[in-house]
């Protein structure tokens, strides 16, 4: 196993951050694959009460949660866990995953991915905002172009 050993340093500072509107959710990319050599990426994500990201999942991504403020349930696989402030949850690519802030505010949770990539979604949709033609269909082909599965709800 080799090391991979990042010759520059990145630093992302609160307020300096674009908040970019992605399924309802804002999300700051703290750090992406250009930086980390494709390895990880970074991102905040702030959901109003009820808001979040469907269920889905991804094959070519892990994605850990970290609650920053607020509670969301958070979907992996069968099981819906209640996170709170400090709460960790670990999805490993390809199983089944979700989120709703639950609490009576906003929410915040810092989310790591590996490898990076998935914040090239998150531009993408914002992108789609910005110009006008975002909508039910237009995010479903962002999914499938970067990989993600949309999954029905019950």
């Amino acid at each position: 196993m080799t090391t991979k050993i990042f010759s520059q340093v990145h630093v992302s500072r609160t307020g300096e951050v674009a908040r970019l509107p992605v399924f309802g959710v804002e999300v700051e990319v703290l750090l992406d694959g250009a930086v980390s050599g494709g390895e990880s990426a970074v991102y905040r994500v702030w959901a109003e009460p009820g808001r979040g990201a469907p269920l889905h999942r991804h094959g070519a991504q892990d994605e850990m949660f970290h609650v920053l403020e607020g509670e969301f349930d958070v979907v992996c696989g069968e099981t819906t866990h209640r996170l709170r402030r400090h709460d960790f949850a670990f999805a490993p690519r390809g199983m089944a995953h979700a989120f709703t802030s639950v609490g009576p505010g906003p929410g915040g949770l810092l989310v790591f991915s590996t490898p990076a990539g998935h914040e090239a979604f998150f531009r993408d949709c914002a992108a789609a905002m910005a110009d006008g033609t975002f909508g039910p269909e237009v995010g479903a082909e962002i999914c499938r172009c970067h990989g993600i599965e949309l999954l029905a709800t019950t």
